[in-house]
């Protein structure tokens, strides 16, 4: 099937859902979804695992995308009992877990370097981790006068490593219009933005466009997380990194 007619899904959909093992067995919730180091596309999800006894904690458990499927309730299952885990479901590719990448919350500059914001949200497909859009936050005072920018997949360059430490994406992003603010309520009524609106990238909103069946089997299994951020660095896995990994899969 073709990454384009992929049905993609929202961060914020997919935080807090459920997580079954291969036997069905609930085994902890999403705290994160995963990026590749440096591609465009999610790989995996971190797992906060259920309490022993419902009062200790565990640490993390990491779970490749690629190893699992969306379950009838609307969970996240694992399809493999062993590979779908933590060190082995990473053992035969070029990067770690602790390599991995958290989307939500990351700086995304363009490839000149101008700054554009924050990833407030992206849409991903749940079957390869294909990136369909990312929306970008510039700070609440931004969000509610001019709205978010949604930057389509083929801006979206690669995430850099080394100097910038964010998303990079071309530099024709800086001209993707604003949605959902007081200036979309402005461009209504005023000719002159109007006019300056037309000669800018139009992008959509970030919508979740799973089909009614997939979108409510998710939005009954995971409510939203609110604002979280990881200040533009990689998310720390040192607490529970370690201990999560050397559990038995």
């Amino acid at each position: 099937m073709s990454a384009s007619i992929l049905r993609k899904v929202s961060l914020r959909e997919v935080y807090k859902c459920i997580v079954l093992d291969a036997d069905g067995k609930r085994v902890g919730v999403i705290d994160d979804v995963l990026f590749h180091p440096t591609e465009p596309r999610a790989v995996g999800y971190s797992v906060t695992p259920t309490r022993i006894g419902h009062v200790i904690k565990r640490g993390y458990k990491y779970l490749a995308l690629d190893a699992t499927e969306l379950a009838e309730d609307g969970e996240i299952q694992a399809i493999l009992r062993k590979g779908a885990w933590n060190k082995r479901a990473v053992k035969d590719l070029d990067y770690s877990w602790d390599e991995s990448v958290i989307w939500y919350g990351q700086h995304i500059h363009t490839a000149s370097g101008q700054h554009l914001g924050r990833v407030s949200d992206a849409l991903f497909s749940l079957e390869d981790g294909s990136v369909g859009a990312i929306e970008v936050t510039d700070g609440s005072i931004s969000d509610v006068t001019l709205g978010k920018r949604t930057i389509p997949v083929e801006m979206i360059e690669r995430f850099d490593l080394d100097d910038m430490y964010a998303i990079v994406v071309a530099d024709e992003a800086a001209r993707c219009i604003y949605h959902g603010g007081l200036a979309v309520t402005a461009a209504h009524v005023t000719d002159r933005v109007q006019n300056a609106a037309k000669v800018v990238v139009e992008q959509a909103p970030i919508v979740v466009k799973a089909t009614p069946k997939v979108a409510a089997k998710i939005a009954k299994a995971a409510p939203r997380k609110t604002g979280r951020w990881v200040g533009g660095l990689k998310r720390s896995f040192q607490e529970g990194y370690e201990e999560g990994l050397s559990e038995e899969d």
